[in-house]
């Protein structure tokens, strides 16, 4: 009886206090160590909680620490630990596990043989970011099936403890050791995998004469993920002004209305390397030459079009924007302003009109005015030049020359002034107008919330949809508040625009105004929200419809954008110019996103916390590497959402349609957004005019006139 109703008779047993003799039900390996990484709870912890168990149990109910080590033991691929000391005498910590070796330990970890059974292709994405004080680089597996969801692992391949994010530092720790194992990988270019006898498997990755049977044997495609900045590291643009793009050589001038780059006009590593050698020789000097071109590749064998569009700094970047502009629209023209920012404001505005004069003069005498003139006075001076030198000249031939050249000099000499007066003049009022700026700048960050209690009233709206912008660094919302903000634009802007309608006092701008402002918001947030749906479709998921949709998306967000007056970015030119077309390359790049690198912050941090205690740098990182192969395992997943599930409620009476409510959710979600992408192409929009452009360009009308 007791065996066949263990679990009831235990408990049945322990409420009476008459367990005393019945020997408990112990956890097994895995169930222990799934309770442990859920938990968060470290080694040392754990010893003291099931210390106290046992005391009051008296026995263990948890199997012994050594079992479990025996279990676990080999399940991890060791790390390298090393220590570099800078200049300044600060000392870095970091490890790393090369790709190829990790891959080759970790392949039957992974995989069992029959998983391995109609797999395609395999793609491997490497990509790295700084946070939270470390650098940490990420290698991501996926398993590409044809009838079947990828088999998705994740690694962690380097950690360097360092503040800043700085390539120097990675070149001398971790960063060559990892590009060395990726070219291995890329050099053997295939995805090989044997069987012995033992039903072990074995990794490689170019043929070689083996006796064990082969059960895979596919392409390997290598792929980067990141923000920008990692891939202009990884690019050798480090240091580059960033109004560059990493995929073309369009100049920003071109970026709006730019939606296909002709073929010639893409990066490459083989072009890029002729451009290094260009300026290395001297023969590219100028920064509009040089195209953001810094150094060589660090990785030569990726190609640009192989580095994944940063799908969720796009969205942080954009949505930012979209709420910074909100903010600067609500604090200009609807917020009641003090008598001192009005005058800061109006300082500024007059400042910028009197070097917009001044550079206009100068750019009209260096375009088509006195620069001409100067051209063609050089000229015929070099022609006067020429004729003196004839020695049959008549002395009076020879007079009339020499008076010539010196009213050309007079005339060179007066224009020559002319010029360095209006540069010198553009350049002073534009140090006033920065100064101006600046001033009306520091004014306005010194504003409390007092200050602005309308912008305090928007953002209650916005913690309303558990949306907080004031919970970050500067006031901008992380991914997670970005995509909410998105999803949920055509409810929050119409509260939001409710919220600005209701202020009233006589400097307030016209509700027409705040309408077509608000309009406008709400549908590039909408049309932002559509972009993404359809950028993080995973590969083998897109259809062609998904890609047209796309690609009207993205023309309705270049129209939006021009109207709303907002920057060019290179984020914003990267989906208006190429996202589409990797989609297409690509197949669907959702699975290739740099998402699991931001989650990797947070799984690596949680780990870290367990580690912290550990002092020896080389036996924490180990620790780090035994704790996420745990994570990573198979059967401490199992049997982590085995508990997760039976701790959930069951309900006498079960909720019907979950699945049919979510898909009608979506159908409804999708027409919303097609709604407004309809609205959008029929382009009846008007550019927004902000208060501080429309005061400049009367000032500059009135002025002409």
């Amino acid at each position: 009886m007791f065996h066949k109703y263990q679990d009831s008779f235990l408990s049945v047993a322990v409420s009476q206090g008459v367990a005393t003799h019945i020997s408990p039900k112990v956890m097994d390996e895995v169930s222990v160590e799934a309770m442990l990484n859920e938990a968060g709870v470290n080694w040392t912890n754990g010893r003291i909680i099931f210390r106290h168990l046992k005391q009051f149990f008296g026995q263990s109910l948890v199997v012994s620490e050594k079992k479990r080590r025996e279990y676990f033991g080999s399940n991890d691929f060791p790390p390298e630990v090393g220590r570099e000391t800078l200049p300044d005498k600060t000392v870095i910590t970091f490890w790393w596990k090369s790709p190829d070796l990790l891959l080759m330990n970790q392949i039957n970890v992974m995989v069992k043989p029959e998983d391995l059974e109609g797999v395609k292709a395999v793609d491997l994405c490497i990509g790295g970011d700084h946070g939270a004080g470390r650098f940490r680089m990420l290698l991501k597996i996926l398993l590409r099936f044809t009838s079947k969801p990828a088999i998705v692992k994740r690694y962690e391949v380097a950690n360097v403890l360092h503040s800043k994010d700085d390539i120097d530092v990675l070149h001398k720790t971790v960063l060559e050791k990892i590009i060395e194992g990726l070219r291995k990988i890329y050099d053997g270019g295939r995805f090989i995998v044997t069987m012995n006898e033992d039903r072990q498997l074995n990794l490689s990755f170019s043929h070689s004469m083996s006796e064990n049977l082969t059960i895979c044997d596919v392409p390997i495609r290598l792929f980067i993920n990141g923000d920008l900045k990692y891939f202009a590291q990884m690019l050798g643009r480090e240091g580059m002004s960033t109004s560059w793009c990493m995929w073309c050589e369009a100049h920003p001038n071109q970026w709006s209305g730019l939606f296909n780059v002709p073929m010639n006009q893409l990066w490459s590593i083989s072009k890029q390397q002729q451009f290094v050698q260009l300026i290395n020789t001297g023969q590219l000097k100028e920064a509009r030459d040089k195209k953001g071109i810094v150094s060589l590749p660090l990785i030569d064998f990726i190609e640009p079009q192989y580095y994944i569009f940063p799908q969720l700094h796009f969205e942080i970047g954009t949505v930012n924007n979209i709420l910074d502009a909100l903010r600067g629209f609500i604090e200009e023209e609807v917020e009641v302003l003090s008598d001192a920012e009005k005058a800061a404001r109006n300082a500024k505005i007059i400042a910028d009109v009197s070097y917009v004069k001044a550079k206009d003069k100068y750019d009209v005498f260096s375009s088509t005015g006195g620069s001409v003139e100067l051209k063609l006075f050089r000229l015929e001076k070099v022609r006067v030049n020429q004729s003196l030198r004839d020695r049959n000249l008549s002395v009076e031939n020879r007079n009339s020359l020499l008076l010539e050249r010196e009213e050309l000099d007079d005339a060179i000499a007066s224009l020559l002034e002319e010029q360095k007066r209006l540069k010198e003049d553009a350049a002073s009022k534009r140090k006033i107008y920065l100064s101006a700026a600046r001033a009306y700048k520091e004014l306005q960050q010194k504003k409390s919330k007092s200050d602005t209690p309308i912008v305090a009233t928007v953002e209650n709206v916005l913690l309303g949809y558990n949306i907080s912008p004031a919970r970050y660094h500067g006031g901008k919302l992380n991914g997670v508040d970005c995509r909410a903000l998105m999803s949920k634009a055509k409810s929050i802007i119409p509260e939001i625009e409710a919220v600005l309608h209701a202020i009233e006092h006589p400097h307030r701008c016209s509700s027409q105004t705040i309408e077509q402002r608000c309009k406008i918001y709400r549908d590039i947030l909408v049309t932002l929200d559509f972009i993404a749906s359809k950028i993080r479709i995973k590969q083998g998921q897109l259809k062609d419809a998904d890609l047209h949709e796309l690609r009207r998306s993205i023309a309705s967000l270049d129209y939006l954008w021009t109207l709303a007056g907002l920057s060019f970015t290179p984020k914003i030119h990267g989906v208006l110019a190429h996202a589409s077309d990797q989609v297409e390359l690509i197949g669907g790049i959702g699975d290739l996103l740099e998402d699991d690198l931001e989650h990797l912050h947070q799984m690596s941090q949680k780990i870290s916390y367990r580690t912290g205690r550990i002092k020896n740098a080389i036996q924490q990182a180990l620790s780090h590497s035994k704790m996420e192969a745990k994570i990573n395992n198979k059967e401490i997943i199992d049997k982590t959402m085995e508990s997760q599930q039976q701790s959930k409620r069951v309900f006498k009476k079960a909720r019907t349609g979950s699945i049919e409510r979510a898909t009608q959710a979506k159908i409804e979600r999708d027409k919303s957004r097609n709604e407004t992408l309809v609205e959008v192409e029929q382009k009846s929009y008007s550019k927004l005019v902000t208060f501080y452009e429309s005061e400049k360009n009367r000032l500059l009308d009135n002025n002409g006139n």
